[in-house]
């Protein structure tokens, strides 16, 4: 339900509870008490999206990161991702120490921070979201082309989110 929605019954429910009634009184409290719990149950049900049950999925990628990553791990996060990792982290409560990268620039220069964390022993976590179609078609041949012959990766592009998890092979 809308911000709106809940300020629009928020004020009615104030305007009832002000009256000089008590059994209106506590009508206005029953229900302010319902739609405050009806709210938090909402929170924790799936979201219905393309026909399937899924989680909000920057969450999901947050939690295996946390889950995954080693201290030495390099973590990249784009500027449109960070807010959402930073909420998310706060509320697993985890500090996840990671760099925020520029999507406008060169798909190279990603390229050539990506290879000098892994070249340094590290393993490499990258997320983000609002990117273009074209931008996720160059990062995949990026990633590709960069370590399909020295690391195991994965990349799960499902909703909008781009997650990249490159591995060294063991």
């Amino acid at each position: 339900m809308s911000v709106i929605f809940y300020i629009s019954i928020c004020y009615f429910l104030y305007a009832l509870h002000l009256s000089k009634k008590f059994y209106i009184r506590i009508i206005a409290n029953l229900l302010l008490a319902t739609i405050t719990i009806a709210a938090f149950v909402a929170y924790k049900k799936p979201i219905i999206k393309h026909q399937f049950f899924m989680y909000q999925q920057t969450h999901r990628h947050i939690t295996n990161i946390a889950n995954s990553a080693t201290p030495n791990d390099a973590i990249f996060v784009a500027p449109t991702t960070r807010a959402g990792f930073l909420y998310y982290s706060y509320i697993d409560n985890v500090v996840l120490p990671h760099e925020v990268v520029d999507l406008n620039m060169d798909i190279k220069l990603l390229q050539n921070k990506m290879q000098q964390a892994f070249g340094g022993g590290k393993n490499v976590w990258f997320i983000t979201i609002n990117h273009t179609p074209e931008w996720q078609k160059d990062f995949i041949e990026m990633v590709g082309s960069s370590f399909s012959n020295i690391a195991d990766f994965e990349i799960d592009t499902r909703d909008g989110v781009i997650f990249a998890r490159i591995a060294h092979k063991k």
